[in-house]
């Protein structure tokens, strides 16, 4: 397992999955899960991870692997997993505005093909709409090569991605 960690500049409530070469994927309408959506009209474009914080940095962290871990049910407050296809040989993740932290990797290890994306999250209550200076939420992103699979949701109790659910 590969593992690397950023702080990760963001806006609009929003870290985006995207390739480089192509436009930033739009903003999905809805987040049915709470946490994280694909691209409404292209979702091969990539997926936006919804945070609590309007504005600001949150720590990251990607793991890399070959095969899914156990789920780590206990440290995380939502956990959701979905299916993304990588059409042009590169995902990263980057902020609203294609900024691109430096210190983490192509997550598409295998170039084109589909990736399993299980995303966790903590924190996201300490201030939802505020602005973070210094980071109050963290995300670990574990990525693999796997077919397509259903959404499956792991873990639900912030109290943000209920509120997110319920609009």
């Amino acid at each position: 397992m590969d593992s690397f960690h950023s702080r990760v500049r963001l806006s609009h409530h929003q870290v985006l999955i995207s390739p480089l070469d192509e436009p930033l994927p739009a903003h999905p309408r809805a987040f049915p899960n709470g946490l994280i959506a694909l691209d409404d009209d292209e979702p091969d474009a990539g997926a936006t991870i919804l945070t609590g914080v309007h504005t600001g940095v949150v720590d990251f962290t990607v793991q890399l692997v070959r095969q899914p871990p156990p789920p780590d049910l206990d440290s995380w407050d939502e956990i959701v997993e979905i299916s993304l296809e990588c059409a042009f040989g590169t995902l990263h993740v980057r902020g609203l505005h294609g900024d691109l932290p430096r210190d983490l990797p192509n997550l598409a290890t295998e170039g084109d093909g589909w990736y399993r994306l299980r995303v966790h999250a903590t924190g996201r209550d300490t201030d939802p709409g505020g602005i973070a200076r210094t980071p109050t939420e963290r995300y670990l992103l574990v990525v693999w090569p796997a077919p397509p699979q259903p959404e499956l949701v792991l873990k639900r109790s912030d109290a943000y991605g209920a509120e997110v659910r319920a609009r």
